[in-house]
Order: C-alpha cells, then structure tokens, then sequence
C-alpha cells in the first residue's frame, strides 16, 4: 500500500491525520529554516575547541525535523477531520510523507509514549496496560488508548520517560520513516486495523487527570529566597519520608487515589514489612484516610501488583554479588597465570590485542573493548556506525566458537564528555548490561 492509502485506511477509522517530513521529502524539499538554522549550527560547531563530527549534527537535525507537520499550518485539523480533497493533495504532492495521527479529542484518543525499559517497568508496576493498539518505537512502545472525555494536554516527565499525546498532540504512525532511518511498525497483532484502543484503567485515568490538574494549575510568583537560618526544617531532612508521612495522615486526593497507594505500597514493603502486615495497613489507610476510597478490589489488585514487582526485585537482588564482577590486580594476575581455556576473539583485524590478552578472553567474563577508531566497526566487523548500533545485543562470531559472544556497543566516554545529552542513552546501555549479567548468574 501507499502511503496516501494507507492515511486514507486513518481516516475511514475516524483519526484525523496530517502529513510530515521524511528523510527523503526532507532532502528532496529542504524547508529553507530548516536549511539555515542547521547551517547555524554547522557553524558554530566549527568554532568549538572540540567540535563534534557534522554528520551528527545533521543526523540530529533530521531526527527532528521528521517530527515536523509538512504543512504549513495544522492546527484545524485538531478540531476537525481532513476532507478527501485535502489528503489527495498531500500526498499525491508528496508522496513519501511521513504520516500522523492526530491525538485527543478529534480522534477519540491518547497516546502513552513509553519512552524507554524503565517507563514499561513503572506503568506495570501500576498495573500494566490492557490489550490496545501498540506500535513499537527505537525505545520504547506508543500504546493507543480510548480519549477518557475529559481536556488533558500534552506532557513530557523526563523523570519516568513517559510522554502524553492528548488534545493539541500527533503522534508519528506506521509506516513512517524515523530520521534515523528506522520504520515505525504495529507491533503484531495490536494494529489499529486489528484491535480497538481500549478503555484506560483506573491507573491511567488518576495519571492523566494529575497531568490534567498540573496544566491547569497556575504557576505561583516567583518569590525572593528565603534568609539562611540555624534551624532546619524536619520533613526536608526526612526527604521522602516526609512525604509519605503526609499521605498516611491525610489520604491521597480523589484523583491520585490509585497512584498513591501504589507509591505507600512499594514504600513499605520496601522497608522489610511482610506483605501482610503491609495490606492490613493499607485497608485501613484506604477506608480512614481517603474519602471516597478505593474500591477494595481495586486496591487489591493494585497491592498484588506492587507485591509482585518487589518479590522479583528481592529475588534478583538476593542472588548478585556485585563484587563478583569486579576486578583487581591480584584477581587479574591470578586468572591470567592459570591455565585457563582463552576464547580467541580478533580474528584477522586484532590479532596483536588477542596476542597482548595471553591468546584471548576467559569465559565467564565482562570485557570492556575501546580506545580505538572504530572499535564497534572492528570487532563486529559491521560497516554500520556506532549511532545504528548503540543499544542493540548482537552477537560476535569467531571461527571456531561453539555459539558466539554476546556483544553491546556503546559510547566511548570521550564522546559522553563531548555530548552530555547521550548519557541517558548510555546509562541505559548499563542496565541492560546489569540485566544479561542477571541472566548470566541465573
């Protein structure tokens, strides 16, 4: 199928749909802002002590640039659905246009942007999602929920990773094209021509109407801080603990019931209180303390959930031994002067680093490879750049091996120093090292 058909296929559902920049209608028809203000950026990289590499600078502004409606105004198609007429010029003008949905109220939906594993861990530790159109992005998920008919803005928490496309918002759709080079695809099965956007659960309902009541809470005057004084408040020594304390004498507010007794849940058994104890106290929070409260299957779900969650987390942590993966010189010296099996990686490019190595790596080991041009090129004998491969488990071969390496390219720390915005990325590129270390001591 086309694209214009498949925007027709949107709009028979009843979205209203807009058309955005590819990376091929973007280098076909290069929007004249576009083109200056990334020569801008050219320049001034070059002026910099230590400038990055410009086709990073390009990739970025391309990445960005296919978010951008390929129209010049798109904001009446966020109270009304486009004609026939103008689909059928959009796209037979540019045909290679990127496709949006647009969210909210027009299109009787909400988006949750699921932005990286730590977002999917948090909203199933709420409760998870029920079955709904879901598509599968570079980090995450974009999961297609019914609009619950009250106003909520878009909003970003950089805290969970999770972003809301709601009224005033679009969403990119399959079959786009990422600036990255990536195509947006339905996860099987879950396509919003196979399934219908469900309902949202309880959780997500207390989640939107918060985002709801911060957007339409006004933001206090700016106010002259206060003189230093001797004395120090006891709830900003207590950090979260003050928090909590306030919760269990004053209850959680009407929209944030599930919300809060999902964070009391997690906060107590955490501190050791057997699972008990734990929802004893959280019924007679729920029935003393919240007005209304929550139904009590409702909070026993919610309870379970969070009771589930920790008892993965405490067997997890029960059986690593951080220890056990850390080095020493004693310990390294040891290993090397034993007669150990060496697993011969470098093949024909690394021979003088596999020779330096007494012959290869010991098995059972994490091995930590850069400090030379191209290291992820080399070792995966890849021609794809480290941008394409970051984050991704591949496996190295060498001839010989009975099953190959496990492999996980990241950033070389210099270029962290050189772009402290790809630290999340790296960061996450740690816990997924942490997770296949887990799955290696199991």
């Amino acid at each position: 199928m086309t694209n214009k058909e498949i925007a027709f296929s949107y709009l028979n559902k009843g979205l209203s749909i807009i058309p955005l920049y590819s990376p091929s209608l973007l280098k076909r028809k290069p929007p004249k802002k576009f083109t200056e203000k990334l020569n801008r950026k050219l320049a001034k990289n070059s002026q910099n002590e230590n400038p990055l590499p410009e086709e990073e600078i390009i990739r970025k502004a391309v990445i960005d640039q296919c978010k951008v409606p390929a129209i010049w105004t798109w904001a009446e198609y966020q109270e009304r659905q486009p004609s026939k007429e103008e689909v059928n010029q959009w796209f037979d003008e540019n045909p290679d246009a990127n496709i949006a949905i647009v969210t909210g109220a027009v299109s009787g939906i909400v988006t949750f942007d699921l932005d990286s594993e730590h977002a999917v861990e948090y909203a199933e530790k709420q409760g998870g999602f029920p079955d709904t159109v879901k598509v599968k992005t570079g980090k995450g998920y974009h999961l297609y929920m019914q609009h619950p008919e009250f106003e909520i803005r878009n909003s970003v928490n950089k805290r969970l990773d999770i972003d809301i496309r709601a009224d005033g918002g679009y969403v990119v759709a399959p079959p786009s094209i990422h600036g990255s080079g990536e195509r947006y695809d339905w996860e099987e099965g879950y396509s919003i021509h196979e399934i219908e956007p469900a309902s949202c659960s309880p959780w997500m309902i207390d989640y939107l109407k918060n985002v709801a009541e911060k957007a339409n809470t006004p933001k206090p005057a700016r106010q002259m801080a206060p003189k230093p004084s001797n004395t120090v408040d006891r709830a900003s020594k207590q950090g979260s603990e003050g928090d909590y304390t306030d919760i269990l004498n004053n209850g959680a507010v009407e929209g944030m019931r599930n919300h809060t007794a999902t964070k009391l849940t997690g906060h107590l058994l955490a501190k050791g209180i057997s699972s008990d104890e734990v929802w004893s106290m959280l019924k007679l929070w729920n029935s003393t303390r919240n007005s209304p409260s929550l139904d009590e299957s409702e909070l026993r779900r919610t309870f379970e959930s969070v009771a589930k969650l920790e008892s993965k987390n405490q067997k997890q942590e029960k059986k690593i031994d951080v220890s056990n993966f850390l080095d020493n010189s004693k310990k390294v010296v040891s290993e090397y002067s034993e007669d150990y099996v060496k697993v011969p990686f470098a093949g024909d490019g690394l021979l003088q680093l596999e020779k330096r190595l007494n012959g290869g790596l010991v098995g059972g080991r994490l091995y930590i490879l850069g400090g030379i041009p191209s290291a992820a090129k080399t070792m995966l004998d890849t021609p794809q750049g480290i941008m394409r491969l970051r984050g991704k488990w591949t496996d190295h071969f060498t001839p010989g091996l009975e099953r190959p390496i496990p492999a996980l390219p990241t950033f070389h720390p210099a270029y962290l120093l050189r772009t402290p915005g790809q630290k999340r990325e790296a960061w996450q590129d740690f816990l997924s090292i942490k997770k296949k270390l887990i799955e290696f001591n199991k």
